[in-house]
């Protein structure tokens, strides 16, 4: 009998049963009251509990959704997908067996029925989402467990349908097989913790952590205590475990994500010392083509990495100028080595020849598709800042900075190196002519930069040194 209050005076009484068993032999539970008192009492003892089952079933249907959605567009796997599955069973349960569920639904057997249905099937989605996030270590107690799992469902069902046994007379077994699988992931946990595998999983691990103990509390509410909402306890674990079980596997995404972009830089960085070397080589077949600027390329690509560097480039852009250092000349290789090796002054022709080089280097380097940039240097190192250059006749900042820092290194290396007819110029007349030629020939920020270099190289060590016979 549900009690009255004096506002249900003259209202009509009815009787409802509450929730049942296809079984003959178990009792429905029956309220007098009136209309609305039976909802209203259920609503005040079980009320909070089946809301918060709604929003636990909503969230995990949600993150269900969201879990499919990402391995079919992503076509990856996600263990969150698993996760989400178990614990929406687990909502669809607690929504079964709720005390609401009949009045809601009109459906009086759905607790005898559905509530056993779905709890037999809890263990699928979440020992697929366990064995997965442990990496699979104990892949043959989880399939063990599986199969158990499985016989468990197949054959219950089975007796149920048949009227052979009802629900009600399997759940010890039921409750049995739930209470071993529960057990064995405690144990893989403890053994994780044990090995420092859990730190692959730390999120997931604490949900559980946190699931078990509310359910445990739940258990001593249910023998100890008449409380309202007793469900509360299971289903705040419920919702920690969901929320973490998606962080978890955001942050597996993240590691994924950082593994592969780990991997592809290793990979850029393999390819691009790959790449320098190549460069160098080829560099040194065409500093060979000139008898009295061996090692040039080298030393413009060294100097023009050190300006860059002081410049503020990223280890990216120095790799790039680096190369583009090594190979502003490759266009020497379509002149004549009479041309490029004659001793005596050069003819006005020959000159011409000489200025054609910058253009010929800029055709060999834009073949090569990966690195289409490293043209610029070959093109524009000889233009000058007050646009009296060539190919292109370009002034300022129309030059492309990486050329305009190349054309500070070049012409350096040309009056510190050896030629036939002079040693390298001193190291106090090659300061004067940078700083002559700043803002004329050269960009005043990249010859201030070099300036500076010659300033802290007390030694005069940028330079080219003699080697003899036997160095080479």
């Amino acid at each position: 009998m549900v009690p009255l209050n004096s506002s249900d005076s003259s209202a009509e009484l009815t009787i409802e049963k509450g929730k049942t068993d296809w079984n003959p032999m178990v009792v429905t539970e029956t309220f007098i009251t009136t209309f609305d008192g039976v909802y209203n009492y259920l609503a005040e003892k079980h009320g909070v509990s089946f809301a918060m089952s709604l929003i636990v079933f909503v969230a995990s249907l949600l993150v269900t959704v969201i879990g499919l959605v990402i391995r079919i567009w992503k076509k990856q796997t996600i263990d969150m997908l698993y996760g989400a599955l178990g614990i929406l069973d687990v909502a669809c349960w607690l929504i079964a067996v709720s005390q609401i569920t009949p009045f809601v639904t009109r459906v009086y057997y759905v607790d005898g029925v559905m509530g056993f249905m779905f709890c037999m099937m809890m263990p699928f989605a979440l020992l697929i989402y366990i064995n997965s996030i442990q990496k699979y270590r104990y892949k043959t107690c989880y399939t063990i467990l599986f199969v158990l799992s499985l016989i468990n469902f197949i054959v219950w069902s089975a007796l149920h349908f048949t009227e052979v046994f009802s629900f009600q007379s399997a759940l010890v077994y039921i409750d049995s097989v739930l209470g071993l699988i529960a057990l064995c992931v405690l144990v893989t946990l403890l053994l994780d913790v044990r090995s420092g595998h859990v730190k692959e999983y730390p999120y997931m691990a604490v949900g559980f952590l946190i699931f078990v103990i509310m359910s445990i509390i739940e258990v001593i509410m249910l023998i100890f205590f008449e409380m309202k909402s007793n469900e509360l306890p299971m289903l705040i674990g419920l919702m920690c475990l969901l929320i973490l079980v998606v962080i978890q596997q955001i942050e597996d995404i993240r590691t994924v994500r950082s593994k592969l972009e780990d991997e592809v830089h290793n990979k850029t960085l393999e390819k691009e010392q790959m790449l320098i070397h190549i460069v160098k080589t080829l560099a040194g077949t065409i500093d060979a083509k000139d008898t009295y600027t061996k090692g040039h390329s080298s030393r413009v690509a060294d100097y023009s990495r050190e300006i860059a560097s002081r410049f503020g480039y990223n280890e990216s852009e120095l790799n790039d100028i680096y190369m583009m250092g090594l190979l502003h000349d490759i266009g020497k290789i379509g002149i004549p080595d009479a041309v490029i090796n004659k001793p005596s002054r050069l003819s006005d022709d020959e000159y011409e020849m000489i200025k054609k080089h910058p253009v010929m280097g800029a055709k060999i380097l834009r073949n090569i598709k990966e690195k289409t940039e490293l043209a610029m240097g070959a093109r524009w190192h000889h233009e000058r800042y007050d646009g009296s250059g060539y190919p292109d006749g370009i002034k300022g900042d129309e030059i492309p900075e990486p050329a305009r820092i190349i054309a500070v290194a070049d012409a350096y290396d040309a009056m510190t190196s050896y030629r036939s007819y002079r040693d390298p110029m001193p190291q106090e007349q090659v300061k004067q002519e940078i700083e002559k030629g700043s803002g004329t020939q050269f960009d005043p920020c990249f010859a201030q930069i070099m300036l500076q270099m010659i300033l802290e190289d007390k030694d005069y060590d940028l330079r080219e040194k003699k080697t003899t016979d036997n160095d080479a």
